[in-house]
């Protein structure tokens, strides 16, 4: 027995010498960590600015991406320039590509964002004067950036492209899809975080300056949303002319929480996660690919996945995923349902469904049905429709009060006078008093008297002329067909 506990505390005092000996970082937590430390190499290929110009840009840069990134664990950029005119036969400052696979394939072979080991590396971004594909039409972006893959975090990622013209915000907004951010016209898919279901995501162009406060939003020649003259948010398709563009807290929580995935457990950056393993397929799901782009899943299911462009209205597809108008039916893109719900439609407007899920979805125009004039509005119950009331004044002539045996052809009347009115003989009888039929009231009047009656009446609620009818709780309404 004294062998065991003697044994017991040799056990004892060996493990608290060896937790001695373990430093406090291997005990440490993500969430000990106030900063996220990310080294990056900015490659410029740019010839239109001047290396001086490029280094005050970058300066710019960085600084507005660490202010803006402040939630815990902050973004902290440490950095630096390396001048870089060619790569892999392309003149670096014309990044023209054919396809977004070519793009893709190009900055993966050359602008990957580089793992040297676990915890050793950098982030990459390449700097040009130009970059845009051409599909049969030209498109071209201010920046470019690949949006991380929750459920496969090592799937294969690259470094940002970015004008060198472009605005302050520019970068951060780039380095907002690293850290797991969409545009503010694209839905979360998901059920944690919807930082977006403010903005009632509608795609493009619709969606876009939908961060703009009203009556500020500045329309390019086509008449589409280009800018604003207030305060945007800064993963908004809408520069905002002030120079003021915000995250909202979901988006900052979502964006440090995803900075937090790139750590190791002891507060370092963890290279391999920004860059992913080379060989994997370039998605998985449309998540992994950019705004404009879905996943393909390449021929039945074998191939190489990629990201691939939008199918237009009228092209083939087999989900509505493929479509840049987001609704595929029938085989084919087909025009954007305008809603899902009434809520996406304006408060005089309801989301009337297409007929048995093939039709288009459309907002449809509310108005109150309406009385002819002079007549009042009646509200009833659902289950009756409203009317239209009004009361009105109906006349009929008095009468001679005359006995069954009178004959009416001996009198004659009635006869005004003062007080009631008379019947006279012709026969030399006495008069006879005046009444009036049924309902009717008797008027005693200082000419001649008068038989009248108040009654209500009711007429059906008008709609325009094609309009559908609609009883419903409170005031009935008229349904744009």
């Amino acid at each position: 027995m004294n062998y065991i506990i003697q044994c017991s505390r040799i056990l004892f005092l060996v493990a608290v010498f060896l937790l001695g000996a373990v430093s406090p970082a291997a005990w440490a937590n993500k969430n000990d960590f106030a900063e996220w430390h990310l080294d990056v190499v900015f490659y410029n290929g740019s010839k239109d600015k001047t290396d001086e110009q490029i280094a005050d840009a970058v300066r710019s840069w960085v600084d507005k991406a660490e202010i803006v990134y402040q939630r815990r664990p902050a973004l902290k950029i440490s950095y630096r320039i390396e001048k870089l005119a060619e790569k892999g036969g392309k003149d670096l400052s014309n990044l023209s590509f054919d396809s977004m696979s070519q793009y893709a394939k190009f900055m993966d072979d050359h602008f990957d964002n580089v793992a040297t080991s676990k915890t050793e590396g950098h982030f990459t971004v390449v700097i040009t004067d130009k970059l845009c594909t051409n599909e049969g039409k030209e498109k071209c972006w201010g920046g470019y950036a690949h949006f991380p893959h929750s459920v496969n975090p090592f799937s294969l990622k690259r470094g940002i492209a970015l004008k060198s013209n472009v605005d302050t915000y520019t970068f951060t907004h780039e380095l907002g899809h690293v850290f797991g951010l969409k545009h503010t016209f694209e839905p979360y898919v998901g059920f944690k975080l919807q930082c977006n279901k403010p903005f009632k995501p509608k795609g493009r162009p619709e969606g876009e300056c939908n961060s703009c406060p009203g009556g500020m939003i500045v329309y390019d020649v086509n008449a589409l949303p280009s800018s604003c003259n207030g305060r945007t948010n800064l993963m908004d398709y809408c520069t905002s002319l002030i120079g003021d563009e915000y995250l909202t807290p979901c988006q900052e929580e979502r964006a440090a929480n995803q900075r937090q995935s790139y750590m190791t457990s002891d507060g370092k950056t963890n290279y391999f996660k920004l860059k992913g393993l080379a060989g994997e397929a370039i998605c998985k799901e449309d998540n992994d690919c950019e705004t404009d782009e879905y996943c393909d899943k390449g021929t039945l299911t074998v191939g190489h996945n990629l990201c691939k462009s939008l199918k237009s209205i009228g092209e083939a597809c087999t989900r509505s995923d493929q479509c840049v108008s987001g609704r595929c039916n029938t085989g084919q893109c087909k025009t954007a349902d305008e809603c899902q719900t009434d809520q996406d439609c304006g408060s005089n407007s309801v989301c009337k469904k297409g007929p048995i899920g093939l039709g288009q979805n459309k907002c449809v125009d509310l108005v109150s049905p309406t009385c002819p004039s002079g007549w009042t509005y009646e509200i009833r119950n659902p289950l009756n429709k409203d009317r239209c009331t009004r009361e009105v004044t109906k006349s009929a002539a008095l009468e001679c009060k005359l006995l069954i045996t009178d004959k009416a052809e001996n009198w004659s009347g009635p006869h005004a006078k003062t007080g009631e009115d008379e019947c006279k003989s012709s026969k030399g009888k006495d008069p006879k008093g005046v009444k009036c039929p049924g309902s009717f009231r008797h008027n005693v009047l200082p000419g001649a008297d008068s038989c009248t009656k108040t009654e209500t009446e009711h007429t059906d609620t008008q709609c325009i002329a094609g309009w559908d009818y609609k009883s419903q709780s409170g005031r009935d309404v008229c349904q744009q067909k």
